[in-house]
């Protein structure tokens, strides 16, 4: 039940104050019960008492009196119109009454006890009107409440919405943003996806490098503002500072900002309106978004908005920073292969002869395939004319790769070529390579097919030394050629030769390992019958099957691989 005070008046309602505010108090003429209740009983005696003044009381009729007088009660007890309305009754009343009164009487008790209890009733229709009134004022007083309360669930429901609206939005950029692969494309995205109530006039995105700020992107700015931005040291603006340390700047009212930081630089980027300056942080990026409005407006009631655009700009730009750093790095990788393989490309065709000489009655075609483009191959061949119109030839494989691989292939054929201009027999040729492997501080060893053609007996020597047998192609008939030995390098190399005939129409194939190893279906007897299917081939066209076979093969790319084909095609 709601407290009452004095005269049934109620204390500290809420809802009765803000009826006073609908209803103003000074319209009431008497406001307390008890006065009421007074007021009824002053007014009952004077409309009965000229009920005994008169001689005659048949004369003023009682029941229209008790009824005027009703009406004169509920008038003082009503607001102002009612009460001058009531009194002017009540005057009629006894300017009608005085002149046909006589005498004063009461002699009777019982018009004594008539008049009180007429005092009486009048009391309580007072009273009961009160509580009467007192009961709509307490429903008027309700409804209101109600009213307000639906006015403030309004509020908060349109808050609420504002907010998810907001939120939808804040996901929605961040779904763009996450589409984004360099930090400037994250800020422009950023800066296009700001969904407030009112649009930014211009806008910008800042990381923090040193003690400055570099602007990633811009969105209808001054340059001059964006230069202003980039030249201010940090460490002498203490209100930036403070704002990159976590603490957001959102301006509703740029003159009031102004009487609280008159030395803050950014006024001079911000001539009028409002602006919102709002850091973020992320492992190894930290800025600002800055946004400008030209008229002021209430950008401290987006605060939750800025803060939520803050987290998912520096997750996006933390993302960004990292890719980019990790295509510089892929960038920076690359070329490094790319110099390697440039380098290894380089060293492979020092190692090789720039092109094969021309031999009187002879020709010779050879090709090399690496394992890898990026490392130097171990493989070698080499063709050069000796004394007498002989010719020596050599293929090698050395067992590695790379830069060590590199000298020890450079170290044995400049080896058999120094050796040969000295003697061009092959044992000679690879016993004096072999010391020089054995000398060399590598624990590389070299296979090796070497050579000699002497013109004068129209006869090949071979010797090899740990390397696949060359085949000899010879009427169609393909034939194994050379002793097998141990590789270079290792011990000491024992003298193993074997001559064969090599007349006008023959066909000499060297190669390394790679060739019959590549592939288990194909083995040396594969390559027997390959190449006596092609017996009729030429030294350019052979070499290039070889290489067309290779191919076909479709196999692991393992070990490097080295042909050397020479042909003697003279009629002599």
């Amino acid at each position: 039940m709601t407290p009452r005070g004095k005269g049934g008046e109620r204390s500290g309602s809420a809802p009765a104050e803000r009826f006073d505010d609908v209803v103003p108090s000074w319209m009431f003429v008497l406001k307390s019960t008890r006065a009421r209740a007074a007021a009824a009983i002053a007014v009952s005696i004077a409309v009965g008492l000229p009920l005994f003044l008169v001689d005659d009381p048949e004369q003023l009729r009682p029941g229209p009196l008790l009824t005027l007088g009703a009406v004169a009660v509920a008038a003082i007890a009503g607001a102002w119109p009612a009460g001058i309305t009531g009194s002017l009754l009540l005057a009629a009343y006894w300017w009608r009454a005085i002149p046909i009164a006589d005498s004063f009487r009461l002699e009777d008790g019982e018009d004594l006890v008539g008049l009180l209890g007429m005092a009486a009733v009048v009391a309580g229709l007072v009273v009961l009107t009160r509580r009467v009134e007192q009961s709509v004022n307490d429903v008027r007083a309700l409804d209101l409440h109600r009213r307000l309360h639906a006015l403030e669930e309004g509020a908060l429901r349109a808050r609420a919405e504002q907010a998810a609206g907001q939120v939808r939005a804040a996901l929605a950029l961040s779904t763009t943003l996450a589409a984004t692969s360099s930090m400037a494309e994250v800020a422009r995205s950023a800066l296009d996806g700001i969904d407030l109530p009112m649009r930014p006039d211009n806008g910008s995105i800042a990381v923090l490098e040193g003690n400055h700020l570099r602007v990633l992107a811009s969105r209808d700015a001054i340059p001059a503002s964006i230069t202003a931005l980039e030249r201010i040291d940090i460490t002498t603006s203490p209100w930036l500072g403070g704002v990159l340390a976590g603490t957001p700047a959102l301006v509703d009212d740029r003159e009031e900002f102004a009487r609280q930081h008159p030395t803050a630089r950014t006024l001079a980027i911000y001539p009028g309106g409002s602006w919102a300056v709002v850091p973020f942080r992320a492992e190894h990026t930290v800025g600002l978004l800055s946004v400008h409005f030209p008229e002021p407006q209430p950008v401290s009631a987006h605060a939750t908005y800025f803060s939520l655009l803050a987290e998912i700009l520096a997750t996006a730009l933390e993302r960004a920073r990292a890719q980019e750093r990790q295509q510089h790095d892929h960038e920076a990788l690359a070329q490094a292969f790319s110099e390697r393989d440039r380098i290894a490309r380089t060293l492979s065709r020092m190692l090789l002869p720039p092109k094969l000489p021309a031999l009187t009655g002879m020709s010779a075609s050879a090709w090399l395939t690496p394992a890898s483009a990026d490392e130097v191959s171990g493989d070698f061949y080499d063709v050069f004319p000796v004394a007498d119109g002989d010719w020596v030839a050599v293929l090698g494989d050395v067992c590695g790769k790379g830069a060590e691989a590199a000298a020890v292939t450079s170290l044995a054929r400049y080896a058999v070529r120094v050796t040969a201009l000295d003697s061009p027999d092959p044992t000679h040729i690879a016993g004096v390579a072999n010391l020089a492997l054995i000398e060399d501080p590598s624990d590389l060893f070299c296979t090796m097919a070497v050579v000699h053609f002497s013109r004068g007996s129209d006869r090949i020597a071979v010797t090899l030394a740990g390397h696949p047998q060359p085949r000899l192609i010879s009427d169609g008939t393909v034939c194994r050629v050379g002793r097998f030995a141990r590789p270079l390098g290792l011990s000491e190399y024992p003298t193993q030769v074997e001559q064969h005939p090599f007349r006008p129409g023959d066909i000499l194939v060297l190669f390394s390992d790679g060739l019959i190893e590549r592939n288990p279906d194909f083995g040396e007897d594969q390559l027997d019958e390959a190449l006596a299917s092609w017996g009729d081939l030429g030294v350019s066209a052979l070499t290039a099957a070889l290489h067309d076979l290779v191919h076909d093969l479709d196999a692991e790319r393992l070990d490097d691989l080295a042909v050397l084909v020479i042909g003697r095609d003279d009629l002599s």
